[in-house]
């Protein structure tokens, strides 16, 4: 194991382990989905019958966002987990280091619910981020990402003010 695993990631997990043991208390857990149009299929047939990287609103993908919310039984929130599946390329050949539009979706909900919240990438295939463009890949233009992901952030507050629990 090398020098960093050993001084900072293993002690960092042992005290992450131990916090959690010493601060367990039950915990309601409520899923809910919504239909999201963060994700379109980014097969686009062109005029001249070829496939690019594009939007094709006909093509299949999955439309619908998971919410997944552990609170305490006074309602508040200990964590949130979002599932869904679209590439996070909206910002494209950006060389700001990004969250891309994904990002911005965490950041909503946990504005919105006081809870950590983590993304896990659903199923994206071809499935790309709808773009203002046209597109599915953002030409190195951050605010892409910024404004898909804020339609993500409403899309998953909505789903996460209907869960119960």
């Amino acid at each position: 194991m090398g020098n960093v695993e050993y001084h900072i990631f293993i002690p960092n997990i042992i005290k992450a382990a131990v916090e959690a043991v010493e601060n367990v208390k039950p915990a309601k857990v409520g899923v809910a989905v919504v239909q999201s149009n963060v994700g379109v299929n980014r097969r686009q047939l062109l005029r001249n019958g070829a496939i690019d990287f594009g939007q094709n609103p006909w093509g299949l993908y999955d439309p619908n966002m998971t919410v997944i919310a552990i609170r305490d039984y006074d309602g508040n929130g200990i964590v949130n987990i979002i599932h869904y599946g679209a590439h996070g390329t909206a910002a494209g050949k950006n060389t700001e280091i990004s969250r891309d539009w994904h990002g911005v979706m965490i950041d909503t909900l946990e504005k919105e619910s006081g809870a950590l919240t983590a993304f896990i990438q659903g199923a994206e295939g071809d499935t790309g981020p709808r773009l203002t463009d046209g597109r599915t890949t953002g030409g190195g233009d951050i605010s892409y990402a910024m404004r898909l992901g804020a339609v993500g952030g409403q899309d998953a507050v909505r789903v996460y003010n209907t869960v119960g629990g």
